[in-house]
This record gives C-alpha cells, structure tokens and sequence, in this order.
C-alpha cells in the first residue's frame, strides 16, 4: 500500500491553523532560561555540541528571538526552509540539553521528530524547484508543498507509536500483553513517585486499578491488547481524513485513561493528535456546512 498516495487534500486556511497551533506548543515549550547545571551524561545533539551556550540568558534570549521570526514565517508559510531549520536545531539543542542530566524525558521528542519531518520535506521542494530549468523560486510554499508538509508531520508523530509498539515486543521477547498484569506493581511505584515528589494525589481510579488487575489479569490483558493495538497500526491515520480523526481520537483517550490509572501525563501526544489527526477545526466547519444546506433545504421547501 503506498501511503505517499494518501496526501489528504486539506485547504489552505487548515493548515494554516495546523501550523498556527503547532508554533504554539514549540514556542511554550522552549523555556526562557536554565539554571546552571553540567552535561554529565551527554545525549542526542550534546555529543557533537556543547550545548552550554544555552544557559546564557543573553544567548537564549537571541535564540528566542530567532525563534519568534521563524516560527512567524512558518505559520505564514515564508522562507519554510529557513524556518524550519531554526525550529529544528532549537528543538534538538534544547532537548539534548534537558536530556543530557542523567534523566530522559519525551517532551521534545515528537515535537523535534514533527519538525524534523517538515523540515526534510521542505528542503526537497526547496531544492526540486531550483533544479527546475525556467521556473522561478519562490519562498512562498505552495499549498502542494504545505499539503507535503502537514502529511510529514503525521507520519512523524505515527513513528513514535509504531517505534513505541515495536519496542515493547523487543523489550519483552514478544510477550508484552502476556506480561501487562505486572503493570499492577508499575502502577503503584507510579502513583507513589508521583505523591512523593510533587504531593499529586492519586485518583480513586488510580488506587483501585492495581487491584483490579490483579484479579482479573485477563481482562488486563485484553484492555492493554487494544492498547497496544492501537499504537502498532497508528499508521493506518495517514490513509485519510476520516482514518486520522478516528485514530487520534482514540489515540487522545488512551493517553487520557494511562494519566487517570498510572499518573503518566502525554500531553504533547495528545496535542499533536489534536492538531495534525483529529484538526477539529475541519470537522467543526464540516458541521457548521451540513446544518447550514440542511436549513437551506427546509427553506426552499417551506417557501415552495
């Protein structure tokens, strides 16, 4: 099955507002400083770079800037290229750094992979139009390219579900769902962590989760199954529009569900399936069109 086929043809104004909420969440996610700290345990981009010059304020403070410029630009599909590679490189060093403390967070990762993506994508348009003899470059991304741009952002975030399916059977010899009971004690060290560390009570369905998959590890087992199900054939989204709303949907409740039970919060996850699967605006507009030549329907029959 060729996916490259499946480019769902999204108008200009929804990807607009894709791009619109996605500088969004990169803008609130790259902090304003950082204290002072070592890169003890180097990861990602610090292995090449010495990612100190991150915690000058007066560095970041330029960098920020840039990034307001590009992000900008990227929203109003300028210079997509340019942009994307200020975003990119931002995203990484940021992440590396955070990541390079001695503890792994995921906060940037779907974010950088999405931006990554773009980022390719854009560069071969960029290139393909400069190889093309008698045709002009234009900065301005067509709304091809914009479509190109919005389906390498889905498949991005897709990957980081079938990465996470494929890894939990590597990780357990293929027995995962065998294994999905022991989640019980994870649960419990889980919601411990979390009160210990920041006082975060449990919700009444965290407390009786354990319980409850003790004693019935078959149901367990079935629950987490359609889990994990759904993480391995995320990549069913990127068939249309419809397959996307369905999969992020369903995507979006199970991380809302693992955050009631375990205390584990995805919410980058659950915004980038809002944004680039489910594009609520899209189903909102199609609502609003339905009602509106279901009215006009009854008002030429009633004034007939």
């Amino acid at each position: 099955m060729k996916f490259d086929s499946q480019v769902v043809r999204h108008a200009s104004w929804e990807m607009a507002l894709m791009r619109a909420a996605f500088a969004l969440m990169v803008w609130s996610s790259v902090p304003f400083f950082y204290y002072q700290t070592t890169l003890s345990h180097p990861n990602g981009l610090a292995h090449f770079v010495n990612l100190g010059f991150l915690m000058n304020p007066e560095i970041l403070g330029i960098f920020r800037g840039l990034l307001a410029v590009a992000l900008l630009f990227y929203v109003i599909g300028l210079f997509t290229f340019s942009s994307l590679s200020v975003v990119t490189f931002l995203l990484a060093a940021c992440g590396s750094l955070e990541n390079s403390q001695g503890a792994i967070n995921h906060t940037f990762q779907p974010l950088g992979l999405a931006a990554l993506a773009q980022w390719v994508v854009s560069g071969y348009w960029a290139v393909r139009r400069r190889l093309q003899r008698g045709v002009p470059f234009f900065p301005l991304a067509s709304v091809d390219t914009q479509r190109w741009l919005t389906h390498a952002a889905k498949v991005a975030l897709v990957s980081c579900y079938v990465t996470s399916a494929v890894t939990k059977l590597e990780r357990s010899d293929g027995q995962w769902i065998q294994r999905t009971p022991n989640l019980a004690i994870a649960i419990v060290k889980t919601n411990a962590k979390s009160y210990l560390n920041a006082f975060e009570p449990t919700s009444r369905l965290a407390e009786t989760a354990p319980q409850f998959i003790v004693t019935h590890p078959r149901l367990t087992q079935i629950f987490f199954g359609f889990g994990f199900a759904l993480e391995f054939f995320s990549f069913l989204a990127l068939l249309g529009r419809w397959p996307a709303v369905l999969i992020g949907g369903a995507l979006i409740v199970m991380h809302h569900t693992i955050s009631l039970v375990m205390g584990l919060h995805f919410a980058i996850f659950e915004q980038l399936a809002f944004i680039f699967l489910v594009n609520s605006p899209w189903l909102v507009a199609l609502m609003i069109g339905k009602i509106w030549r279901l009215a006009r329907r009854r008002l030429q029959v009633a004034a007939s």
